[in-house]
């Protein structure tokens, strides 16, 4: 009984919460520096991408997917829009649409990989992680490019005590939610993340379906692209270290499923929440780094772990649903 309300708490993205508020209240306590607004203002603002990658990542994964191309599509975007930019604000939009245009291309990849050639998604996105990360790497060795001083100016501003950049960061969210929550493509992708096979039985067009997933994770890329650059200032081919897994941990952490179909945006949220404030609080603390990856390691592994207690096996249904226009 216990067991079973512990994992409904998991499934529902609950459970992440429950332990956000425990570490706040711990760092509350032990923390004078924890409550300032200038912390949760940097707090906030250090969420912004992470939490786009990660819904990205979710999007992939609710579709039965992984991309693990999502760090590499940053760093690429980001290194194309500051090129393009070059501290112009008359070039900005060009900067967008060449970010836009780069991630878009590597969701395609991705997409037709997985979608078409019928690659296994763990190795279409390894693969193409390494192939644009050593396009990234040809592009520039070092840091290049500067971003267009308007949005650099942006990312430092705040209506309040709130980062614009997390007000942005919520609209995508809005966006994201509705897509998923209110639109035929949203319960087409969960559908098709819970059984491929019934779906396809049921008329879903799967492969436009999972294309679609992977593209719309590449537009996202290119946003979380554009905030990188807004904040560094420049294209860095070692910015966006291990994005790719820690989204991936932001979503098993916010409950959702690695074999597809099931997860909610509030988990999402709160495991970027929990991610960033571990790294905040063990910081202020004085924490070492070695510390820190054992902390974040064994959340990982318990949210996983509550996963398989609740994940039953699931029975095979034959569901009409509407298929995809032309």
């Amino acid at each position: 009984m216990r067991n079973g309300l512990l994992a409904r708490l998991a499934a529902s993205g609950g459970a992440v919460w429950v332990v956000v508020a425990l570490i706040a209240l711990y760092a509350l306590a032990v923390s004078p520096e924890f409550r300032t607004i200038a912390n949760l203002t940097n707090l906030s603002r250090q969420m912004v991408i992470l939490g786009l990658v990660s819904l990205a990542q979710f999007i992939v994964v609710i579709g039965r997917g992984v991309d693990l191309s999502i760090g590499a599509n940053v760093r690429l975007a980001s290194i194309v829009a500051a090129i393009l930019m070059d501290g112009s604000d008359d070039r900005f939009l060009l900067g967008v649409l060449g970010a836009v245009a780069v991630s878009v291309i590597i969701g395609a990849a991705n997409g037709i990989a997985v979608a078409k050639i019928k690659v296994e998604p763990f190795i279409a996105t390894l693969g193409t992680a390494a192939l644009f990360s050593g396009v990234a790497l040809y592009i520039a060795e070092t840091p290049t490019g500067r971003a267009s001083p308007w949005w650099a100016d942006l990312y430092g501003r705040a209506i309040g005590p709130i980062p614009v950049m997390l007000l942005l960061a919520a609209a995508v969210l809005v966006v994201v939610w509705l897509g998923l929550d209110r639109t035929r493509w949203g319960r087409h992708l969960y559908a098709v993340g819970g059984d491929p096979r019934v779906s396809r039985l049921s008329g879903l067009r799967v492969d436009r379906v999972t294309m679609s997933s992977y593209l719309v994770a590449g537009l996202i890329g290119s946003l979380a692209a554009l905030v990188l650059i807004a904040e560094t200032g420049v294209g860095d081919p070692s910015a966006a270290a291990s994005l790719e897994f820690d989204s991936l941990a932001v979503v098993v952490i916010g409950g959702a499923s690695l074999a597809g179909g099931r997860g909610n945006l509030l988990g999402v949220l709160g495991g970027v929440v929990l991610f960033s404030m571990l790294g905040n609080v063990f910081n202020l603390l004085g924490v070492d780094v070695w510390y820190q990856e054992l902390a974040r390691g064994a959340v990982i592994l318990v949210a996983a772990a509550l996963f398989v207690q609740r994940r039953p096996r699931p029975a095979v249904a034959l569901v009409a649903a509407p298929t995809f226009d032309s």
